[in-house]
């Protein structure tokens, strides 16, 4: 009996202390699961997003397979290390996961570059061109001014967005908006298109000297009457 009971408190001790030592590599297991995943969801994870929500949005990107594939690699070999020996792939003072890390930044460098690549040409695609020496033109004549100056914020926030990766399909709508707002307010000043005489004319009646009367032709009147800004321009003698 007392070599039977012996027995089974060995048996016992020793389970206890697998177990122990099961639950300790468990605990290390998660210190290092959480490490890793830490860093990675840190740095992936909105370049994730930005690559789902173009998807959603219809833009071309290219596979995320092939820039994971070295990510996968080193986890496919942490994970071979931990089954091999898990108590020395897991131990706090010899883990060094620096190639795990190494392997993160270069998928996320070569996701990034991707995305910004066919974030470019999408945006490229919807580029606003407007006149800049027009813009200047007609911002100086009162009727035009808040027109102009919606345009100019409009093109501003386009260049911004432009800029900046899109996190969510929510901003790549509201770009698109964006760039359908500016559309139309340059439209209602006929997309640019306004006769080389009128604008000759405009930029010298805005200037210090004004326009020389010369430059007021019958396609200058009509021009003016079309936009109801026969008012806002006065003869006067020069000097």
């Amino acid at each position: 009996m007392l070599i039977d009971d012996c027995r089974r408190l060995t048996a016992r001790i020793s389970e206890k202390e697998r177990l122990r030592r099961h639950l300790e590599l468990l605990n290390k297991f998660e210190a290092v699961r959480n490490q890793l995943a830490q860093r990675a969801i840190a740095r992936l994870s909105p370049l994730v997003a930005c690559w789902e929500a173009l998807q959603a949005a219809t833009i071309p990107t290219a596979s995320v397979a092939e820039a994971a594939r070295p990510l996968l690699a080193e986890v496919t070999a942490l994970l071979g290390a931990v089954r091999a020996d898990p108590e020395a792939a897991l131990d706090q003072r010899r883990f060094r996961p620096r190639a795990f890390f190494d392997a993160v930044e270069d998928v996320a460098s070569r996701l990034q570059a991707e995305l910004t690549r066919s974030w470019q040409d999408h945006t490229a695609a919807q580029a606003i061109t407007t006149n800049r020496e027009l813009l200047d033109v007609l911002d100086r004549l009162p009727r035009f001014r808040p027109t102009i100056q919606r345009i100019r914020a409009l093109v501003e926030r386009v260049r911004q967005a432009q800029a900046t990766l899109p996190a969510n399909e929510a901003q790549i709508t509201a770009y698109r908006q964006l760039v359908g707002q500016a559309q139309a307010e340059w439209q209602q000043l006929g997309g640019g298109q306004v006769p080389a005489e009128v604008l000759v004319f405009l930029r010298g009646a805005v200037g210090p000297t004004g326009a020389r009367l010369e430059h007021l032709t019958d396609g200058v009147r009509h021009w003016l009457s079309e936009h109801q800004l026969e008012g806002s321009f006065a003869i006067r003698a020069g000097n």
